[in-house]
């Protein structure tokens, strides 16, 4: 199984501030061969203006850790291409998404991944996005029923 995640569940799992921590951290803590997330450049990003600006990190901490994380061998990196970038326009004015769900999105898609996370109300109220024969689930992670999905 390998999950999609975008940057405030990252953050989330990354941070001990927030609320959400313990259960997004779970994510992490259970990755293995079986159980991968997929991350683009976006996501990465994100999370790191997250932590350095809102969350206040320190500037390296913050790239020390997502730099770890994107060595992990079960952290699948997604690269941003035109395509992605042609894939996300379209998305971003099919489903009026915002540019950094609709590139985070395409890149999954495109990548035939099939589930992304993310605490997004917004994202979330789409359920599923489609895209040429790809079908994205949208989950929130911090619901009971994603968590016990995602651990078998």
């Amino acid at each position: 199984m390998i999950l999609g995640v975008t940057s405030e569940v990252l953050c989330y799992a990354l941070d001990g501030a927030y609320p959400e921590h313990r259960r997004c951290a779970a994510l992490l803590q259970r990755l293995r061969r079986n159980f991968r997330i997929a991350v683009s450049p976006t996501t990465i990003a994100e999370a790191y203006r997250v932590l350095v600006r809102s969350q206040k990190w320190r500037p390296t901490e913050a790239r020390r850790r997502l730099a770890l994380l994107l060595q992990h061998p079960y952290v699948v990196f997604l690269n941003e291409t035109e395509r992605v970038c042609s894939i996300a326009l379209a998305l971003a004015s099919r489903h009026n998404l915002g540019s950094a769900h609709s590139l985070v999105i395409a890149s999954l898609i495109s990548n035939k991944i099939p589930t992304l996370l993310t605490t997004d109300d917004e994202l979330c109220n789409l359920t599923k996005i489609e895209w040429r024969g790809s079908t994205l689930a949208i989950r929130n992670p911090l619901r009971r029923a994603m968590l016990r999905r995602a651990s078998n």
